[in-house]
């Protein structure tokens, strides 16, 4: 199974490449995308709108403090 990664920009654009090279070809980052700095709504929807799979350390501002009360963007 392959996955289409987003490596968000908190993260190393060098994740990319270790993303390609395990199959993940169609993975990129927010800066190769052109997309650093944009609001996290914003950019979870360009996530869904290209069908992206957010790889990123700020869990916690997409999905709220986890189970059982989801937030975040997650809960919209």
């Amino acid at each position: 199974m392959s996955y289409k990664l987003l490596i968000d920009e908190c993260l190393s654009p060098k994740l990319v490449v270790l993303a390609r090279a395990a199959g993940h070809h169609e993975s990129t980052c927010v800066r190769d995308r052109g997309w650093q700095g944009q609001q996290d709504h914003t950019l979870m929807r360009n996530v869904v709108d290209e069908d992206f799979t957010l790889v990123t350390h700020n869990a916690i501002d997409f999905r709220g403090p986890g189970v059982p009360s989801l937030g975040g963007l997650h809960n919209r």
